[in-house]
């Protein structure tokens, strides 16, 4: 599996931070939707979705990124895992990756089918 090297800060790099890019993604949900956010980050897309759909799993590998979310809704779960690694939720209908430096498209694409999901949005 691909690892993003060491001493690179990714988040910084190629965070997406500008709403247009959220707002195509948020334009693609519908309310029954249980979503899981693939590299989730400090959850800024994360909580827009969870105001939308049913239920957002948010999936972060830097626990950093998580320390100071505070107090989330109910139907907003984190996960602070490797989503490389971590059996995807059984009750997912859609992903989202918002990862340009991702090379794991496709083990993504597969876990994702595998857990019932039918849309990959990234």
């Amino acid at each position: 599996m691909d690892a993003a090297p060491s001493g690179i800060a990714w988040e910084a790099i190629h965070a997406h931070d500008d709403q247009p890019t959220y707002q195509a993604v948020l334009d693609q949900l519908s309310v029954n939707d249980v979503v899981l956010d693939i590299g989730a980050g400090d959850l800024r897309l994360a909580r827009q979705m969870e105001r939308m759909v049913k239920k957002v799993y948010a999936v972060e590998v830097n626990a950093g990124l998580l320390e100071d979310v505070g107090v989330l809704p109910v139907n907003l779960i984190v996960i602070c895992a490797d989503a490389r690694t971590l059996d995807f939720p059984a009750d997912i209908t859609t992903g989202v990756l918002l990862m340009r430096h991702c090379t794991c498209f496709r083990l993504y694409a597969d876990k994702l089918r595998k857990a019932g999901a039918r849309i990959l949005k990234w």
